[in-house]
């Protein structure tokens, strides 16, 4: 519903989770999306520990889901963008490569680090149809072996599967936001110092300063990838 900026807002009881004193308010902040969402996503794509995974997109979702892929037991996870910043900032975060889509072939590349099979996991976070395909191509594609694509973006362009052999087996789904229980366990990993989100803020800035946030995020001046409203 409208009101992301109100000072208040009414839901349901059940939809509310106390936060723990453990986790900082401008973490907790960012829970309820940009962590909890790729969170679901891995879960859509049937994550299993060892799985490679290859992140398309790296912005406040996609750069969780590098640190989820890695926290939850990922044997290679592989960040994709075009910013260097963010590609830095992703192999601190827990990527084992990085791969600058404007400098070389992504598809080629992840290949070449999966010993050629591609990998078991690809999720779509940037919501183009360049990424949309060379995520589809990027996954495991013999018969003995399902990769899975999940696009977690939304997706306004084609989405073309194409030089696919007949019995070759793979899924592409449709990730959406998160359940209560997937917030619940979140809650708790955080609170238990599974994952830091405490690089994931770049900004934090008083609430007189909204439209200057958003301003930011615009225009792409500086190197931003969350940025939280203080009182």
């Amino acid at each position: 519903m409208d009101g992301g900026f109100a000072e208040y807002i009414a839901i349901p009881a059940r939809n509310a989770f106390k936060l723990p004193t453990e986790i900082p308010f401008d973490q907790g902040a960012i829970i309820g999306c940009a962590v909890a969402t790729p969170f679901h996503a891995l879960k859509v794509g049937e994550f299993e520990p060892g799985d490679t995974v290859a992140v398309f997109g790296l912005g406040g979702v996609g750069m969780h889901a590098v640190i989820w892929a890695r926290a939850l037991g990922a044997s290679k996870v592989i960040g994709i963008d075009i910013i260097d910043f963010k590609l830095r900032l992703a192999k601190e975060l827990g990527a084992d490569y990085t791969v600058n889509a404007l400098e070389e072939d992504p598809v080629k590349t992840i290949k070449d680090l999966t010993d050629g099979l591609g990998v078991n996991i690809a999720l779509e976070v940037a919501g183009s149809e360049k990424t949309m395909n060379d995520a589809i191509q990027s996954v495991c594609e013999s018969n003995y072996a399902s990769g899975r694509v999940v696009s977690v973006a939304a997706q306004f362009g084609s989405i073309k599967i194409t030089g696919r052999r007949t019995l070759v087996e793979g899924a592409l789904r449709k990730s959406g936001d998160h359940t209560r229980d997937e917030l619940r366990r979140i809650i708790d990993l955080v609170k238990a110092g599974r994952i830091d989100l405490s690089k994931s803020i770049t900004h934090r800035l008083p609430f007189e300063e909204l439209n200057h946030g958003l301003e930011l995020l615009d225009e792409k001046k500086e190197n931003i990838l969350r940025a939280v409203l203080l009182q």
